[in-house]
């Protein structure tokens, strides 16, 4: 029955019947047609695309704080030329990666693209840029933005955002709720020692600009930044009597809200959560300093080296394998692309691809059966996955 409704989905395409052929990858996925070899009979439903990893900020958990755009390019459009055999079994398109998206001077004509094949579009973005051409662009293409704040005061927000302008960000959001209120906006906060104590502020701040939810995702801690005691880890019981209001005040609002999976019990007695609190400090005033330092030391690192710089091996995904219980769907059904073709699994794992569409010879079909995403499927069919996805919150959520 699977090969009949693979027959049938690519028939679907050939005739140009982007609806049906979507429909029916959908089902294959919902019905896990896989080989015993671990080959898929479906295409990713969803495809986090990198277009651009320039940006205008640089927060200061992010790599921008300290390679200042170093490396910086733009996608390569050969890659997007390369994906057109699996854009009509295609969902959705997030254009996702280290920069900001709507730096893309020729964003329209990829737009163009998609929409071609009746792809919905969504991007993560941090809104410091939105003029009238932008916004009938997102008024017309987008279904969905996910929104990047990490605070609700100016001094918060422009300690984190470094270069940003909360002021600018308020107006941009009133605008986009204005002209474009059927766009869907999620509100993405990383939450840290900076800011835990906005956390429910932050709550009300979505609701008051008309977020559908937030998100607030764990620090991913960065050796080059030694920036450890700005995660939730080192005051997780205080952490989480904040995540508790936040998600009490969630409810009397009438907001969604996802807390890490660190924070999601009930927290430790009111001594450790004391003990806690007292070690969280006031922003750091030596940002500027700390900013200098980096970039002399690091002067010679450059975006394009600072990650997906490892290509998957067997030895890889063998390694320190662990069983969450549960699928992957990001693993299952989507993938990561990079702007020069690296393909991943997600966005999660920024270390580690599984080929490269830049290759002359290469295509997404031969990568993505290729041996080592099959045997990467076979070890999740099994209940194993490999050792970058041991941390990654996402797969502890509910579906």
């Amino acid at each position: 029955m699977e090969y009949q409704l693979y027959k049938q989905m690519k028939d679907a395409a050939e005739q140009r019947d982007f609806l049906n052929a979507k429909r029916i990858n959908r089902e294959l996925i919902n019905l896990k047609s896989i080989d015993e070899n671990g080959a898929a009979l479906f295409y990713p439903a969803y495809i986090q695309l990198e277009h651009t990893n320039k940006c205008n900020a640089e927060c200061i958990m992010c790599n921008h704080f300290y390679l200042e755009n170093r490396g910086s390019q733009d996608i390569i459009p050969a890659i997007v030329e390369k994906l057109k055999p699996i854009l009509p079994y295609c969902g959705t398109i997030v254009l996702n990666g280290v920069g900001e998206p709507f730096l893309l001077r020729n964003i329209v004509d990829f737009l163009k693209i998609y929409t071609e094949y009746g792809i919905k579009i969504g991007t993560n973005t941090n809104l410091s840029f939105l003029d009238n051409e932008l916004l009938t662009i997102i008024t017309k293409h987008f279904t969905f933005l996910n929104i990047s704040c990490d605070g609700c005061t100016a001094a918060t927000y422009e300690h984190i955002r470094y270069r940003l302008n909360f002021d600018l960000f308020k107006k941009n959001l009133i605008k986009l709720n204005k002209y474009a209120p059927n766009v869907k906006k999620y509100l993405d906060c990383v939450v840290m020692r900076q800011n835990i104590n906005e956390i429910k502020d932050i709550v009300l701040f979505a609701k008051e600009y008309n977020f559908r939810q937030v998100r607030f995702n764990m620090l991913r801690v960065n050796s080059y930044l030694n920036n450890q005691n700005d995660s939730l880890r080192a005051f997780i019981n205080y952490a989480s009597s904040k995540m508790q209001q936040a998600k009490y005040i969630a409810e009397k609002i009438g907001i969604e809200i996802i807390v890490p999976k660190e924070c999601n019990f009930s927290y430790s007695n009111e001594l450790s959560i004391l003990e806690e609190k007292n070690t969280i400090f006031n922003l750091d005033e030596n940002i500027n300093y700390k900013q200098l330092r980096l970039k002399e030391k690091l002067k010679g690192n450059k975006l394009s080296t600072d990650y997906l710089n490892k290509q998957v091996t067997y030895y890889s995904l063998s390694k320190d394998q662990f069983n969450p219980g549960r699928h992957c769907k990001w693993a299952l059904e989507r993938c990561y692309i990079d702007l020069t073709g690296k393909i991943t699994t997600c966005c999660f794992n920024m270390f580690s691809y599984f080929g490269n569409l830049s290759d002359e010879k290469s295509n997404f079909l031969d990568l993505w059966n290729g041996k080592l995403y099959r045997t990467f499927r076979k070890n999740m069919l099994a209940g194993k996955l490999p050792y970058w996805c041991s941390s990654c919150e996402l797969i502890f959520r509910e579906e």
